[in-house]
């Protein structure tokens, strides 16, 4: 049996095979079968139709038959076979890429051979007919939910993305109730509707089309700085390209005309480059931009549609909206887009998080308390070589509320601890107000973030003259303050524009007045702020923009949305340079234990991270192998130590049983690693150490577990450490915990070396400590690990040697759980 059958679904089963048999032996394509098929034991079934093996989620099966009156869709009631509904679903999956989304994500292979492969007399009809339906779930829960939960790209990410409500579950169903030529059109409007989604889907399908016609040729240098009235053949092919990105040039030839001056500074500007109206001769950022593979350029696309996914699909009439990628601000009311200015946001090592918050009150004259972090990374270094630098920047210090001297401290014995929120006694420094206050005159505090992130004036104005305006510590530094300010408080007279200005300083010099806070009452729930990551637009002239990847979050996210379907090795066709061997693993399984392999992957044990793909082997047999030293599992169950295979003999492993003791109630016990004892943990640390990612590929279910990922889920521990603590030390990052992490990870010799990536807790989960570009701190939480499907007492199951938790009550912590551990 094909392994990767075994692994196509997720992973709620219930009902054996042979329980299942009989329901598909009649020849009765109608409603009442496929009922009697969703109400099965736990309403939690396997199929295993005559072309594949799967696992389907039955709750959102159900619930759309049930709001059908289980009446078939892509069945014909009368034949058996697919039908014209089914023939359309697959039209719109195959086309699923028009939405930024994977077309193999809904309708691959397995799919097609179950449309292909439909045997009334066999009874599968009943098989392709939920496969149907799942995938349409699936990619209308994508298209409004997104593929992943943004939180778990990275911690610089705060939207928790939308869910698939009854709402939107009533639109999937009445577009299948709209036939085969209307459901395509009635499942779009789970996209998002707002005008930039619409315009990055014509993009996309616009660079597609130009990477289909190969129109999109390398322009390379002049050899001479290309600037106003040079002539070179290569004015005359960036004129078409600027032409491609619609920046409109009207003028032919090759002469650096003024038109083409004027379109290449335009081009400079809305891209984030310096505009100075010249290409170098050689080397230049403008040919750079120009040059960007279309690949490249069509998975910024899918990144920022991925990203907007996230979003309400419902703006509120008034909302702030800040792109933290090209550093902009927009705030729109009722009557339309009303501000429009630069922004100063995040630099690279200290990013902006991209959320959503409120604005409830505006601060005039506000004094800046120093972060701690700030204070040990930036004043603490100064202080010790200028002792008088807070007096210098009308700064005070206080300990326990009380005003320091500051120049009168020994600030070259003083420690980072001082300054650490954990200490009780620790030195604050705060900055009265001011012109020179690093808030400058007014301050847009946010409601909802505990970061301490928010909007303010700034005492660096200069930094809106420059084109890359990531060069804040994290909060969003504004153009136009005040008259941000005027405007929030546009229905309070006392705070007119004029007002404003005459009550905060307006130049060097002139004294500030007292610090005041005034709340915001034109909506009374405050006013709406979305601060997202967005590298893709069309600009208000038609032309497109594509700005640099500065926080690395377009690559996060197409990695983390991108199914990679793990390849399982033939044993036959894997390299042998050390001869070949024999394994076998021994034992009986459970009735509810699924799939029924083992495997084994080959490692190079003094050289981690040289692991070979997986071998897929049967249990109960003697498994030809190349010699080597093997990680063996059999259903999430890992053997404690290395597996040597020798050549020319035979290894025996023994699989344990584990029985449910007779106390466990009902039928929905389940099994599952307890990572509270050791034995776990020094198996979770090999894995991680040898081969730098899960033994299984691991996706997280709707009961809050874990379990092996099959070809249709995400990875739900597609991670980066390793590839971001190789370069950690250019990346200028000085996050402690992640410094930390990556010191154990790149010292580490053995697997006990990188214990600190762990945090194992009593209740048998752990966090996972995960080091992401550009060099930030996710903390992941393990759910329960499961082991077993759901089982009652006296049940059986095969484990290898381990500790494990039998848990009834699903849902309730620790309840009547028992480990069980097998030396």
């Amino acid at each position: 049996m094909n392994y990767k059958a075994w692994l196509k679904k997720s992973f709620i089963y219930g009902l054996s095979v042979t329980m299942l048999a009989p329901s598909f032996a009649h020849a009765d394509f109608s409603g009442l079968r496929l009922k009697e098929v969703l109400e099965r034991e736990g309403r939690e079934y396997m199929i295993k139709p005559g072309f594949a093996d799967f696992i389907l989620h039955s709750p959102a099966l159900r619930k759309f038959y049930e709001a059908r009156q289980y009446q078939l869709v892509w069945i014909d009631s009368q034949s058996g076979y697919p039908n014209a509904m089914a023939q359309a679903l697959k039209d719109m999956l195959l086309k699923a890429d028009r939405q930024g989304l994977q077309p193999g994500d809904y309708w691959d292979e397995m799919l097609e051979k179950g449309f292909t492969k439909v045997d009334p007399a066999k009874g599968n009809w009943v098989t392709f007919e939920l496969m149907a339906t799942e995938a349409l779930i699936r990619y209308s829960r994508h298209l409004y939910e997104g593929r992943v939960d943004p939180r778990s790209i990275d911690d610089d990410i705060k939207y928790a993305g939308n869910n698939l409500s009854d709402r939107e579950f009533n639109i999937i169903v009445n577009a299948v109730a709209a036939g085969p030529a209307g459901m395509n059109q009635r499942l779009d409007v789970l996209a998002p509707q707002i005008p930039r989604y619409q315009d990055l889907k014509a993009l996309l399908e616009y660079f597609r089309n130009l990477q289909a016609q190969n129109d999109w040729a390398q322009i390379a240098p002049a050899g001479v700085t290309l600037q106003l009235g040079v002539t070179s053949p290569t004015v005359g092919l960036l004129r078409k390209r600027f032409n491609q990105l619609g920046y409109q040039v009207t003028m032919v030839g090759n002469t650096f005309d003024q038109e083409f001056d004027t379109v290449l500074r335009s081009f400079q500007s809305q891209n984030g480059l310096t505009v100075d109206g010249s290409i170098g001769a050689n080397r230049s950022a403008v040919l750079n931009s120009l040059n960007t593979k279309l690949s490249t350029r069509i998975s910024q696309i899918e990144a920022t549609m991925e990203k907007l996914r996230w979003l309400p699909r419902n703006f509120e009439s008034r909302h702030i909206f800040v792109n933290l990628a090209t550093s902009e601000f927009r705030l729109v009311d009722p009557s339309g887009q009303v501000f429009y200015f630069k922004t100063v946001n995040g630099q690279k090592f200290r990013q902006t998080p991209s959320m959503r918050d409120v604005l409830k009150q505006v601060i005039f004259n506000p004094t800046w308390t120093v972060p701690d972090t700030l204070a040990i990374k930036d004043k603490l270094p100064m202080l010790r070589t200028d002792p008088n630098y807070l007096v210098n920047h009308n700064m005070f210090l206080f300990e326990n509320g009380q005003l320091v001297d500051s120049p009168k401290v020994p600030w070259s014995s003083v420690s980072p601890e001082k300054f650490s929120a954990r200490n009780k006694d620790r030195y604050v420094i705060v900055q009265g107000p001011g012109m020179d206050n690093a808030l400058g005159v007014v301050k847009f505090p946010l409601e909802i973030n505990t970061q301490a992130i928010y909007m303010h004036d700034t005492n660096e104005r200069n930094l809106f003259a420059e084109n890359d305006r990531h060069k804040s510590s994290g909060c969003v530094r504004l153009e136009k303050p005040l008259e941000l300010a005027a405007y929030l408080l546009q229905d309070q007279s006392k705070w007119s524009l004029p007002a404003i200005q005459s009550f905060v300083p307006m130049k060097a010099g002139d004294k500030p007045g007292k610090t005041v806070s005034v709340p915001v009452t034109l909506d009374k729930n405050g006013v709406p702020v979305y601060f997202i990551y967005l590298t893709v637009e069309r600009g208000a002239n038609g032309a497109i923009r594509f700005i640099d990847d500065t926080y690395g979050q377009d690559a996060r996210v197409n990695k983390a949305v991108r199914m990679v379907n793990e390849e399982i090795m033939d044993p036959a066709t894997m390299p042998a340079p050390y001869g070949v061997g024999r394994l076998s693993v021994v034992g009986t399984p459970g009735s509810r234990q699924t799939f029924s392999k083992v495997r084994a992957i080959r490692c190079e044990i003094s050289k981690p991270g040289t692991c070979d793909k997986p071998l897929s082997l049967d249990l109960n047999k003697v498994n030809n192998i190349p010699a080597g030293t093997y990680l063996v599992g059999f259903e999430n169950s890992m053997y404690p130590n290395w597996v040597n295979v020798a050549a020319g003999q035979t290894t025996t492993l023994q699989l344990q049983t584990i029985q449910v003791p007779a106390g466990m109630e009902g039928s929905r016990v389940r099994v599952f690693r307890d990572f509270s004892q050791p034995q776990e943990q020094q198996k979770m640390q090999m894995e991680m150490f040898y081969l730098k990612r899960h033994f299984y590929r691991l996706s997280q279910e709707n009961f809050g577990d874990l379990y092996v990922a099959g070809m249709w889920e995400r990875d739900y521990m597609q991670r980066f450490t390793y590839e971001t603590c190789k370069i950690i030390d250019d990346l200028d990052t000085k996050d402690d915990l992640a410094l930390r992490v990556c010191d154990d990870w790149k010292r580490a010799t053995n697997p006990s070396g990188i214990a600190s990536m762990f945090e194992y807790q009593g209740d048998g989960t752990f966090n996972e400590l995960w080091v992401t570009y550009p060099g930030n701190v996710v903390r992941l939480r393990h759910p329960r690990y499961l082991v077993s499907g759901f089982m009652k007492a006296g049940d059986t199951l095969a484990v290898f040697p381990g500790s494990y938790r039998i848990q009834d009550k699903v849902g309730v912590k620790n309840f009547n759980a028992t480990t069980v551990t097998i030396p």
